[in-house]
């Protein structure tokens, strides 16, 4: 029982770091979470973070994009490589973002929305899953709290 007791009192001790940690986790992290939004959600599927399609190109943008040999079934805004590269993860009192610095996104967001930088729920729970829960669990064991 005094395990239990012990396990329960560091657990309250610690709750309030959670969220350094989950904020640490996804600094580590900003990478891959980027990639979600960049390369999984636009490139690869064409969907901004609501999971709704950004559209179709026009009959000469797919002549075009044949040319480059990029996709030309969905909207990948990978003409617009300089604005992918100017992301950043944003993370602030309960919440996470990524942003831009781009000249380019007042324009994209009239367009396709803001949601086309949001990360969608099934990569947050991929996020949750593959990164955040092994970190939290690795922090908790090295910290002897668990």
């Amino acid at each position: 029982m005094k395990e239990l007791t012990d396990i329960s009192d560091a657990l309250t001790r610690y709750q309030n770091r959670i969220p350094i940690l989950i904020r640490d986790a996804a600094h580590e992290n900003e990478a891959i979470i980027i990639d979600y939004v960049i390369e999984d959600q636009l490139f690869e599927r064409g969907v901004d973070g609501n999971e709704q399609t950004l559209g179709e190109y026009s009959p000469i943008t797919v002549s075009i994009k044949q040319i480059k040999g990029q996709p030309t079934d969905r909207i990948t805004l990978r003409d617009s490589e300089d604005w992918g590269r100017s992301t950043y993860l944003f993370i602030g009192p309960g919440m996470m973002e990524v942003r831009t610095t781009d000249d380019k996104t007042g324009e994209i967001f009239f367009k396709y929305g803001e949601e086309v930088l949001k990360v969608t729920d099934d990569n947050i729970q991929d996020f949750v899953d593959e990164y955040l829960r092994p970190f939290l669990i690795e922090a908790f064991e090295i910290n002897g709290r668990v």
